[in-house]
């Protein structure tokens, strides 16, 4: 989860126990690593890897949950449960559209809550916004630009608002990526781009049931042209936070007997960087 130079987490879903990218069977291939079991207040890891560098990356992972959580306003929240599965980087190199992958599947798991309400749009662009999540250093960062969305964004314009938030399933449904670019765009201006008053107000309404769009950021013409000029800029905002700011401490327990394979002895996973892997507990 660091950036440059420190452990780096992508990802891979598991739903109902089941791999949804295959794994690789081993033949003639070397034993199937240890595994051992660490438990946190939030969510439980199956690694391969060192105490030290498993809890190093669990502690990453606290804080990408930190300040999530802080910004939707529920960070003492029950989340549902998670399983990360941590395996080693044969190459020690990450894999940006791996790790982008991992961090979607990270909101996505944060705002599957009863306690939020987000129109389709909004969770999309949330995940693409934290794609860019890094801690360098003692910072966190997240919401960088991102030039493929903008790029398409500028050579294409602008959905209409209109229909954007009033059907964005059959705006997906229609151009998945043109969506998803403009879902990116509009949810960083209205996070990181814009007055703050109407990220409070964003904010609170996801925390209401019946969340309404335009009550929450106004007449959607306005804010379109808003977007428009928003396109334009040549230098982007970002969030840029202490770490201290955003990081809870927890108790993390780690389980020294190797714990039960999550599949078979002759399981083992493709040549990836860390692995992060949802499963019900």
């Amino acid at each position: 989860m660091r950036g440059r130079g420190g452990l780096v987490a992508v990802g891979m879903l598991l739903l109902a126990g089941s791999l949804l990218i295959p794994p690789v069977i081993a033949g003639e291939t070397s034993a199937a690593p240890a595994w051992r079991r660490m438990e946190t207040p939030r969510y439980a890891l199956l690694s391969c890897r060192s105490e030290r560098d498993t809890r190093a990356w669990a502690a990453d992972f606290d804080v990408f949950i930190d300040a999530l959580g802080g910004l939707l306003g529920t960070r003492r929240t029950p989340l549902r449960p998670l399983t990360v599965l941590l395996v080693p980087d044969p190459d020690a190199r990450g894999d940006l559209a791996a790790r982008r992958a991992m961090l979607r599947d990270g909101v996505r798991w944060m705002t599957d809550s009863p306690a939020v309400t987000a129109p389709l749009w909004l969770e999309t662009g949330l995940a693409e916004a934290f794609t860019t999540f890094e801690i360098r250093r003692e910072h966190v960062h997240w919401g960088e630009a991102m030039p493929e969305h903008l790029a398409l964004l500028r050579e294409r314009g602008l959905i209409d608002l209109h229909e954007f938030l009033a059907d964005p399933q059959a705006v997906r449904a229609r151009d998945p990526r043109w969506f998803t670019a403009q879902a990116w765009a509009l949810t960083h201006l209205l996070l990181v781009g814009g007055p703050a008053e109407r990220r409070e107000h964003l904010v609170a309404g996801l925390r209401d049931r019946r969340f309404a769009s335009t009550a929450v950021f106004g007449d959607p013409d306005e804010l379109q042209r808003e977007l428009e000029a928003y396109l334009q800029l040549k230098q982007w905002p970002a969030v840029i936070a202490p770490r201290s700011m955003v990081e809870r401490k927890y108790l993390m327990t780690w389980t020294t007997a190797p714990a039960s394979e999550p599949a078979s002895s002759r399981l083992i996973l493709p040549p990836v960087p860390p692995v992060l892997a949802v499963t019900s507990r």
